[in-house]
């Protein structure tokens, strides 16, 4: 890791200048790609020494925001806060996937900080899942599990065998997404049918994270 690019303030009003306002707009609206990142209840400065010691990383590009900066072939990071909001966010600059977001690392930088950390992948087809952290013990997690046919939960063999003869006979295919909820405060560890990406939104919509998508407009 060479470079963390980072800004105190990002105001959503430029980016929904033309929609709703944004706190009407908090969580996911839609994520075709999937992707993740890191949300710490702490200051970016709190946020970039506890990453730096994490993903040792040698350069960071302070108050950056509305200037331009060149990002080398190197893996980078942006670390920054939406106004008015206590989380700061950390996602991927450049070349996505090169860094992974783990629990084990959130859970360090929980640790450091002495704040809550949110870990999470999304998309949109069902396959969220997320992790909470409050001074690196868990205190809510979504994990998937398995996804199985509806009505045919307990069917044995390759699924794909299953999925052929259901089209050909002309049934209707229900898939229902497998996973465990834990949660601390209501004192749930259950493996149920959930559906992910909703029970995502809603945890980042109650802890009122925004959780932004950003698309690059080339990359060379």
């Amino acid at each position: 890791m060479s470079l963390v690019i980072s800004g105190k303030y990002l105001n959503p009003d430029s980016m929904y200048a033309q929609h709703s306002r944004p706190s009407e707009l908090k969580g996911i609206a839609i994520a075709d790609l999937g992707c993740g990142g890191i949300f710490v209840k702490a200051s970016v400065q709190d946020t970039v020494e506890a990453i730096s010691q994490l993903f040792a990383i040698s350069e960071w590009v302070q108050n950056c925001y509305g200037k331009h900066s060149v990002i080398s072939e190197n893996p980078a990071l942006l670390v920054f806060q939406f106004l008015n909001s206590p989380w700061t966010i950390v996602l991927e600059a450049i070349h996505p996937y090169s860094i992974e977001f783990t629990d084990t690392n959130a859970q360090s930088i929980s640790k450091q900080t002495s704040a809550e950390v949110i870990c999470c992948t999304y998309d949109s087809d069902n396959m969220s899942e997320y992790t909470v952290f409050d001074s690196g013990e868990v205190i809510e997690k979504l994990e998937y599990i398995d996804t199985k046919i509806k009505g045919y939960e307990n069917a044995n063999g390759d699924i794909d065998t299953l999925l052929d003869n259901l089209i050909e006979r002309g049934e209707e295919i229900v898939s229902e997404h497998y996973c465990r909820y834990f949660s601390a405060s209501q004192n749930i560890d259950t493996v149920s049918v959930y559906e992910n990406y909703d029970t995502l939104q809603r945890m980042l919509v109650e802890r009122e994270a925004f959780l932004p998508i950003i698309v690059w407009k080339s990359l060379r």
